[in-house]
């Protein structure tokens, strides 16, 4: 038998896993993008976080 191997698609319909991954060393070998340009302010920065964080458990916060 043949080890099923998940397509993208089946990823995303499992979610968001309830144990993250280890983060990993930032790696001066590789191209990273530029730092972005603070656009918003403090109030707005609040806002998107709040925004982004519902998507996580609170464990994750």
């Amino acid at each position: 038998m043949e080890p099923k191997i998940k397509t993208f698609q089946d990823e995303i319909k499992e979610g968001i896993p309830n144990v993250l991954p280890p983060l990993k060393p930032y790696d001066q070998s590789y191209n990273h993008a530029p730092k972005r340009k603070a656009i918003l302010n403090k109030e707005e920065e609040k806002l998107a976080l709040r925004n982004a964080l519902r998507y996580f458990d609170k464990k994750f916060h």
